[in-house]
């Protein structure tokens, strides 16, 4: 399903790009991580996605990103059982220091 998604915003949600020696790419609003953990008695999966950015400044592809992944949950005539447990965002604000730590130490 995140395959699906992830091509229906190729362009929109750019991954980030650890090897890069631009120092921009740390300020480019972009998806760094994402982890799955399904709760097994249910089979619904938490998703925590981690956002390469900062918390107070817009993020319109982040945005999309949730509308098309959150009503997959809430469309009662969506084929199939419900997907997500929850959708989580991590903040991971870009800092050079990080190198390629997922968390922020701040």
């Amino acid at each position: 399903e995140l395959q699906r998604v992830r091509d229906s915003l190729r362009g929109v949600v750019l991954p980030f790009d650890h090897d890069s020696g631009d120092h921009r790419v740390l300020e480019t609003p972009s998806l760094r991580y994402v982890e799955l953990t399904v709760e097994e008695s249910t089979g619904l999966v938490q998703l925590v996605l981690v956002w390469n950015g900062s918390r107070d400044k817009p993020a319109p592809a982040l945005e999309q990103l949730l509308h098309v992944l959150w009503p997959l949950q809430a469309d009662e005539h969506a084929p199939g059982p419900e997907t997500w447990h929850s959708i989580w965002v991590h903040w991971r604000e870009p800092d050079p220091r990080l190198a390629r730590a997922i968390h922020s130490k701040d």
